[in-house]
């Protein structure tokens, strides 16, 4: 009888446990899989001890320990890779090593599960269902890494100041080409932005609201090339520009905005370079990486050298970091990635698709036209770094075929260099119509036109100048008609969140009911 008892409570506790360990697995949490799996071989050990007999089941749970192990070396390698793979003397911190680990995890993950489904124990738990979704990342990180792997692979990463907002983010002051063969960084060249656009002699003429505030009449350059709303649109764009400068043969483009940077170096710590005698900052980044941007010309080496000896600066604090420190600059990145500080576009179809689906892409996109789909765009056009400054707060009041949208605009700078001149734009749904704009008490006029995103799907622009002095605060107003998106007992609302954009706090009203949201990321409202 005392045999049973321990029989029953082994094997609940080992069920717990089995089910806990995979938990822990979804969520990334390796350390806490891995004591969890530990805990869950109690139940298989007593029975292959007393029955010296090797089930389906428990054969799952020893591939389960094994699998564990060889996830924490994963997690190990990634972050010795991310902290060497730069340094050309250490030729096994490359992207393929990683990939060939993953395949061989892959393969552990289907024969262990395989193993589960044939324990009718097992089987039950819910675990299958939730190894099935993590295969098909794992198959879509694999064949992401093949792509990079198979032939010389070029990335273009865009430095972006969000004090100086545009529609990806923030002015492109410069950039970093990272040329990576065999898995492997092979050349990094960093560059002031005005070096390529030096190089290219022809006439763009400038998209509406960029030609008359930015272009001063020499059309569209590159250091303005972001101008469109839709991201993989813009990144098109931005790669002729650059081909022009001479910049061919670019694969993939990421931007990086400079709160990821700041972020990054609140964790390192402050960075001191002997060739400057300066110790940089989270707090002075910006100032310092910057010059006078009347001052910029082709062939100035001034910020690049700058950003070099940061960079190279960079590179030697990352080896020091320890894991805990490592594993806060991977969850900055991912955050990162979901409130849109960094924006990813590949010329590979493959690649594009997966940065699409995990909404990485910056892609103006709605899910069905019945939504009612609304993108609030500035872009500084008054070239000063006033948004550091700048706050706001919008409110949504929907109705069946009409909105009322009111956005209150603060411009907490204290001296008139952090005026705001602000080109507001309002993407939305092709079938709406702006019937009026007020700016304070003043009606102005809109320019109105149809885009597209990249895959040729129609929205409504609409964009008009408004203008904030420092220490001012100033309401928008919009009304918008329709004729019906929202039904009469429900409505479902698609906000679109900017690159650059601090979070914004949302209140929307539909028929006597109230919601209200930060907006950090992109986001669908349903009523």
């Amino acid at each position: 009888m005392f045999l049973i008892v321990i029989f029953i409570f082994s094997f609940i506790y080992s069920t717990i446990q089995t089910k806990k360990t995979y938990d822990f697995l979804i969520q990334n949490d390796f350390s806490k899989a891995k004591i969890s799996s530990q805990k869950a071989i109690l139940f298989p050990t007593i029975i292959s001890q007393s029955t010296l007999h090797q089930s389906d089941t428990l054969e799952a749970w020893t591939k389960s320990l094994s699998l564990i192990s060889k996830l924490e070396q994963f997690e190990e390698n990634v972050q010795y890779i991310g902290k060497n793979m730069l340094d050309p003397t250490i030729p096994q911190a490359n992207l393929i090593v990683l990939e060939e680990q993953l395949v061989d995890i892959n393969n552990e993950v289907i024969e262990l599960n395989n193993h589960l489904n044939s324990s009718f124990i097992l089987k039950n738990l819910s675990i299958t269902n939730k190894i099935n979704q993590t295969l098909k990342i794992t198959d879509q990180i694999i064949n992401s890494l093949k792509t990079i792997n198979k032939d010389p692979h070029t990335f273009l990463i865009l430095l972006q100041n969000t004090e100086e907002l545009r529609a990806s983010g923030g002015f492109m002051g410069s950039y970093a080409r990272i040329d990576l063969n065999e898995g492997k960084v092979t050349n990094i060249t960093i560059q002031d932005i005005y070096e390529p656009d030096g190089q290219f002699t022809g006439f763009v003429d400038a998209p509406p609201g960029a030609k008359e505030y930015l272009s001063g009449g020499q059309g569209l350059r590159l250091p303005d090339s972001n101008w469109h709303p839709d991201f993989p649109t813009s990144a098109k764009i931005i790669s002729s520009y650059f081909a022009f400068g001479d910049e061919r043969k670019i694969d993939s483009i990421i931007t990086v905005n400079v709160d990821q940077i700041e972020k990054i170096l609140k964790i390192v710590g402050d960075i001191y370079l002997p060739d400057y005698g300066l110790t940089v900052t989270s707090d002075n980044l910006t100032a310092l990486a910057r010059a006078d941007r009347n001052a910029f010309f082709a062939g100035s080496k001034q910020k690049a050298n700058f950003l070099t000896s940061l960079f190279n600066n960079l590179k030697i604090e990352l080896t020091k970091l320890n894991s805990q420190q490592q594993t806060e600059i991977i969850e900055t990145l991912l955050r990162g990635l979901q409130h849109k500080d960094l924006q990813l576009f590949s010329w590979h179809p493959q690649l594009q698709d997966i940065f699409v689906k995990y909404n990485v892409a910056g892609e103006i996109e709605y899910q069905d036209q019945s939504d009612f789909y609304l993108y609030l765009l500035e872009t500084n056009v008054g070239i000063n770094k006033a948004n550091k400054k700048i706050t706001r707060e919008v409110k949504i009041n929907l109705g069946q075929n009409r909105t009322d949208l009111e956005v209150k605009f603060h411009n907490d700078g204290s001296e008139s260099l952090l005026d705001y001149i602000n080109y507001q734009r309002i993407i939305v749904n092709p079938m709406v119509t702006v019937k009026e704009v007020r700016y304070g008490e003043e009606k102005i006029s809109f320019y109105e036109d149809l885009i597209t995103n990249s895959k040729g799907k129609d929205f409504k622009q609409v964009g008009f100048l408004i203008p904030l002095e420092s220490g001012q605060s100033k309401t928008l107003n919009i009304t918008l008609n329709y004729q019906t998106i929202c039904v009469e007992k429900s409505c479902k609302l698609q906000i679109q969140k900017q690159s650059g954009i601090q979070p914004t706090p949302y209140q929307i009203n539909y028929m006597g009911k109230s919601k209200n949201i930060v907006l950090e990321q992109d986001e669908i409202i349903t009523f």
